[in-house]
């Protein structure tokens, strides 16, 4: 019997082998989808790319001595014709599209990809004649981009339990059907499973809910001082109250919702774009003006926030706001943040890295800069709970020159943080020699815009904020064709469910 089993298997693999490339026939496996309580009340496109076939390698029974052969997929057709049928329980309406321009009505753009496609065939043991079984298991990626582009969520998701099939010699079925068969039901299962994750995120109901609002919001909701002051500093126009919906630079990233104030949170927010002798750090005064906005929102009280940008943020403004005014405040049981926005800088002979102040100077950092060594380490002093460092600064040095290219930051050097606490966690923009991008469309630096839509989404874990922030960071980075990854120290596993906003 075992004689009979491995001479069927090993006329499989002979059919294989005598293809290079073998590609599996398109087979109709029938959607069934339970009903949703409640859609996502957005009008979405579901655009498959092109390339969305992949090949992958079947895996046979040990005793073929590891045989594999190649397999190809047709996934992106199978993708055209059950991601709209499963998505449409989760989202009000969803059409399929090719690729911009987008019909008018759409909110958004779902591309999903099959990125894994395991494949199993393997001979069944004690039957008397010779079966095999066929098992497939499928990686699905999504990502969820509004119509301009911008990603606003994104999932690998695996099918949670392989499907399979037994195949025996039979006039209904032709092997390579159910194989086809196998593999489409596993596809059908990944997106359900993404389907469900979108039912629940918290990226996209809250990115529905926005899109959901009503045109004259800015009408019953004034804008505050901070941010009639933040549009006269980006050339921002007015925006007319009855007619006009609020932009991606002003409201948008105003905080959604407003926490009880606690006594014992306190703030550090520096924000220096005019520098006395040095260009401009396009739009760090406007990141920083809405950083102290979102803290407000998140408790702490506006006593408790030291706020210094641009000729006030001096080497001794900073310093003293560091050294003195934090360490007379903070006890055993406060939470405490920095947020700085502005340049940075190398110090060629040590690597050192250094926050430019107002009247800094990179040729004589020694002198003028202000040491993130001495940060960290005034700051692992303080008898806080938690200490949380936010760094919207990059490097573009070398040697003794500091380089600053159009709308940069110079670095901070992340690779040398050296943490001594475990009470305190830095977030940073950028890693390596890159560079932390402004955005002129978008009047902010990347980094502190997707850190403050993030806390809008309502994200206040710093691990999740990490997460969100990097992810949007980097694919906005690409666009504006370069590289931007942002950082986090200690590493996200031991950050995860300690340090929060």
């Amino acid at each position: 019997m075992k004689f009979i089993r491995l001479a069927y298997l090993l006329v499989l693999l002979f059919l294989f082998g005598c293809a290079q490339k073998f590609v599996l026939p398109e087979v109709d496996v029938p959607v069934s989808m339970p009903a949703s309580v409640r859609k996502i009340p957005m009008t979405i496109g579901i655009l498959v790319p092109d390339d969305a076939a992949r090949k992958t390698e079947i895996w046979v029974q040990p005793e073929m001595n590891s045989n594999t052969v190649t397999l190809d997929a047709p996934t992106a057709k199978m993708l055209s014709q059950k991601a709209p049928q499963i998505f449409s329980s989760v989202f009000e309406r969803v059409v399929l599209v090719r690729g911009e321009p987008y019909a008018p009505g759409i909110d958004a753009v779902l591309v999903p990809e099959v990125k894994k496609l395991g494949f199993l065939f393997a001979t069944v043991p004690n039957f008397p004649m010779a079966k095999t079984k066929f098992e497939s298991q499928v990686t699905v990626k999504s990502m969820l981009v509004d119509t301009t582009g911008m990603p606003v969520w994104e999932r690998e998701v695996k099918a949670p339990t392989p499907s399979n099939r037994v195949y025996q010699m039979s006039p209904e079925d032709a092997w390579d059907v159910m194989m086809g068969k196998v593999v489409t039901e596993s596809v059908i299962e990944a997106l359900k499973a993404t389907a469900n994750e979108i039912t629940f995120s918290k990226e996209i109901n809250a990115f529905a809910n926005r899109k959901s609002a009503p045109v004259n919001a800015a009408k019953t909701n004034p804008m505050p001082e901070t941010v009639i002051q933040h549009m006269q500093q980006t050339n921002t126009p007015a925006i007319p109250a009855a007619t006009t919906a609020p932009t991606a630079t002003t409201e948008n990233l105003l905080p959604h919702t407003m926490q009880a104030e606690r006594e014992n949170y306190y703030a550090i927010v520096i924000g220096i774009e005019k520098y006395q002798s040095l260009p401009s750090s396009d739009y760090s005064k406007a990141d920083a003006t809405l950083v102290r906005e979102h803290l407000k929102a998140l408790g702490f009280a506006d006593r408790n926030i030291e706020f210094i940008a641009d000729e006030k943020a001096t080497y001794s403004g900073i310093r003293k706001a560091v050294e003195s005014w934090l360490p007379r405040r903070v006890s055993n049981n406060s939470k405490v943040v920095v947020y700085f926005a502005g340049h940075g800088a190398p110090e060629p002979q040590s690597g050192d890295s250094y926050l430019v102040p107002y009247d800094g100077d990179p040729n004589y950092l020694l002198e003028t800069g202000y040491p993130l060594r001495r940060l960290y380490e005034k700051l692992e002093g303080l008898p806080a709970k938690e200490v949380i460092v936010l760094l919207d600064a990059c490097f573009t040095g070398s040697g003794g020159r500091s380089v600053l290219a159009q709308g940069a930051r110079s670095l901070v050097r992340v690779e040398k943080i050296d943490l001594k606490k475990d009470n305190i966690a830095v977030l940073t923009s950028t890693q390596g020699s890159q560079i932390s991008t402004s955005s002129q469309e978008k009047k902010h630096g990347l980094f502190t815009y997707f850190l403050l839509k993030a806390l809008n989404d309502g994200n206040r874990n710093l691990s999740d904020i990490y997460e969100y922030v990097r992810l949007r960071v980097e694919n906005e980075a690409k666009r504006l064709n370069v590289e931007q990854s942002p950082a986090i120290s200690p590493d996200p596993a031991s950050v995860k469910g300690r340090f929060a906003l």
